[in-house]
């Protein structure tokens, strides 16, 4: 920032012809007595300088994982936001209710489920609002309902409207995450079941939870996506410590930063993955083992260390804050094997559990900074034929800005996510977002979301999932630098 006035005095003064680019880089913030020393990744600090740097006609770009991202190249003039008059009630967008209700590629269960959620949201929403409790009864009766099709498996619904209380109290200043898990949620439904072809089976890691004499109204892909999507953001809680301690309190979130948690609550969390998380980490690390990892002949493997448990504690919690990605996973499984209540006479535990291990495995992956980490720590990127479900989780989670405020049920119906196309031939996806309709300084965070969710996907994936950020914001086709080895 100290820099930015002799820029100014540069093009002023001496160079008016000359472009400057700022680049901002990972930085490592010193400890202090209160506070021990963290990381200011590179994106923030893109977005600490934008709207300067594009006041001084200079281009901006920033260092993510292992490349180079271009926010803005010099001149840049930012493209107005899209002023569309039209708008809808709901958090849920008309468009994709309405083609869900109109897929045939789902079971038969699914698509009577998905045509009455759409007849009953849509009388729901023809007026300029909607009572919040009777749009959060619809989407959870969606959800029940569900559960309702395969009585085999556990879907502790009550998680969801804990964190919706949670939010609903003022205690975070965080956004919205109930009606954002159900757009995720609607969203991937969409993606998959137009890739799916009808398939009852997408990839081999369905075939845990099949089971032909069950009478199920449901496809196992089906099941695996409302599990890895309902429940892969109630860890959210354990991530806000303060904010837990003002909910059960009753206290609105007035500080203007959360002062660092106490010393024994962070050695309870290291405990925890050593006692209660044992079990569960057990159970995930054989399913990556089996699933993801290339099999080896046990008479020529090498000995090499097992980054997996290494890699998945380094994310859990690194002294600050705890990973909610993991957690949510984590406590997935923990509640189904610990949950001691009448069951319905279908419920099978143990194929109940299979399913919640999978949907924690590819809910992991979702949060950018634990995936980082993983990656950075030897855990290489999963192919989306081998966990279809993470692949399309980060992928709908990065592309879910609309829609986020739990004070107002009436918005634009023009919002980031401009579009999505899915390209059964080719296997492909394809989305349009419009960066206009954000403030400048989102721009670094969601850019560099972006390209980490695409690098993930399509590094071992035959499918192609793609995002055009670019085109609606006028920036440069190419990226600012190529990837390094």
């Amino acid at each position: 920032m100290k820099a930015l006035p002799k820029i100014k005095s540069l093009k002023t003064n001496n160079y008016p012809k000359v472009r400057v680019l700022i680049f901002a880089r990972d930085l490592g913030l010193e400890a202090t007595e209160e506070v021990p020393p963290t990381n200011f990744p590179a994106p923030y600090a893109a977005a600490a300088v934008a709207e300067k740097a594009l006041s001084l006609g200079c281009a901006l770009a920033f260092e993510s994982e292992r490349s180079v991202c271009l926010v803005f190249d010099s001149p840049y003039v930012r493209p107005h936001r899209c002023r569309g008059t039209a708008q809808e009630t709901g958090h849920i967008p008309r468009w994709l209710f309405q083609q869900l209700a109109a897929n045939r590629n789902f079971s038969t269960g699914l698509q009577r489920l998905l045509r009455r959620f759409a007849t009953d949201y849509e009388r729901a929403t023809r007026k300029s609002s909607i009572v919040n409790d009777r749009e959060v009864k619809l989407l959870l009766d969606f959800a029940r309902g569900f559960g309702s099709l395969d009585k085999r498996f556990f879907l502790p619904v009550d998680q969801l409207e804990t964190l919706r209380s949670f939010e609903m109290s003022r205690a975070t200043k965080g956004r919205d995450h109930f009606f954002h898990t159900f757009n995720n949620l609607f969203l991937g439904f969409h993606i998959l079941g137009g890739l799916s072809k009808g398939k009852k089976v997408l990839a081999e890691i369905d075939r845990s939870i099949e089971d032909k004499k069950s009478g199920s109204n449901v496809y196992p892909w089906e099941v695996l996506w409302l599990l890895t999507c309902m429940f892969h953001d109630p860890g959210y809680l354990a991530e806000k410590f303060w904010a837990n301690f003002r909910f059960n309190f009753g206290i609105i979130d007035d500080a203007s930063e959360d002062e660092e948690m106490p010393a024994r609550i962070k050695e309870q969390i290291r405990d925890l993955w050593d006692s209660k998380y044992a079990a569960p980490r057990q159970d995930l690390h054989d399913l990556y083992n089996h699933s993801v990892k290339k099999w080896v002949p046990p008479s020529v493997i090498k000995k090499n260390p097992d980054v997996f448990d290494d890699a998945v504690r380094r994310a859990y919690f690194d002294g600050r804050v705890t990973s909610h990605s993991l957690i949510s996973g984590l406590r997935l499984i923990n509640s189904c094997r610990s949950q001691d209540v009448p069951r319905p006479k279908k419920f099978n535990a143990e194929t109940a559990l299979a399913a919640c291990v999978i949907a924690a495995l590819c809910m992991m992956f979702h949060d950018p900074r634990a995936r980082g980490i993983l990656r950075s720590t030897g855990i290489p990127p999963i192919a989306f034929e081998s966990l279809p479900y993470a692949s399309v989780l980060m992928y709908v989670d990065s592309l879910q800005d609309d829609r986020r405020d739990i004070s107002k049920s009436r918005f634009d119906a023009h919002g980031v996510l401009a579009s999505v196309g899915i390209d059964v031939g080719e296997t492909t996806v394809h989305a349009e977002v419009c960066l206009p309709e954000v403030a400048l300084k989102g721009w670094p965070g969601r850019i560099a979301e972006y390209e980490s969710v695409m690098s993930w996907i399509n590094e071992k994936s035959e499918a192609k999932f793609t995002i055009d950020y670019r085109s609606r914001a006028k920036l440069p086709q190419e990226r600012a630098a190529g990837h390094s080895d």
